[in-house]
């Protein structure tokens, strides 16, 4: 008997999402590859694929959250590789999802210039964002884990939690990130209210000014 996947929709967010059982790891690549330049993320774990169409909302907090990070490591003259929305799998696990975004920081010189990732040489990004405005079917945590992603900020557009990948697997909250420090979550946040009553020009300027008075070094301050 053939089982009818299941569809949700936020009221709040208009998100929607599947789930197909069943999916075998040919058909996984195959989705990958018909859908290729769609803004839809799909999510696999051992036979199980979820696929959810962001919202407006989601993937402004994408943007928004995605534009600090750039704006920041650039005034510091930071090195970092963005992955965007990247689909990272591992045939061997039997799992694999796209990031709403993803960078690599520390690990930086083993990716630049590349254009291609293979799992199997490069080492997963060190920091992946997740937009959680509405409630996902699979465990995307535990798949982050399995790959060996050691940071992830998750921000429902309320909350930004940050967590670091424990020895077990599991990942604790920290009140600050590992990657970049410099960037508390309640500054992110207080920059994505503010964008509700700005326009996007206004509100990266808004970010560089705050990054250039409260981040950057001032004269005849030693660092930290």
């Amino acid at each position: 008997m053939e089982t009818t996947p299941a569809l949700l929709e936020s009221p709040s967010s208009c998100e929607q999402w599947a789930v197909l059982p069943g999916i075998t790891w040919e058909t996984y690549g195959a989705i990958l590859e018909e859908l290729e330049g769609r803004r839809v993320f799909l999510t696999y774990d051992n036979g199980l694929l979820e696929i959810m169409s962001p919202s407006f909302r989601h993937e402004s907090y994408a943007v928004l959250i995605g534009q600090m990070i750039d704006l920041l490591t650039m005034e510091l003259g930071l090195p970092i590789r963005s992955g965007r929305s990247t689909t990272f799998r591992r045939r061997d696990l039997h799992r694999g999802l796209e990031p709403d975004n993803c960078y690599w920081i520390e690990n930086e010189p083993r990716v630049r210039g590349r254009l291609t990732f293979d799992p199997e040489v490069d080492p997963p990004p060190d920091l992946a964002i997740e937009i959680e405005v509405s409630r996902r079917a699979l465990d995307r945590l535990s798949i982050y884990a399995a790959l060996g992603v050691p940071e992830i900020w998750r921000c429902d557009g309320q909350r930004l939690i940050m967590c670091r990948r424990q020895e077990d697997g599991s990942y604790g909250v920290l009140p600050r990130s590992p990657a970049l420090p410099m960037l508390p979550p309640e500054q992110v946040l207080h920059f994505l209210h503010r964008f509700e009553t700005m326009d996007e020009t206004a509100w990266k300027r808004a970010f560089r000014d705050w990054v250039r008075a409260e981040v950057l070094p001032r004269p005849g301050n030693p660092p930290d």
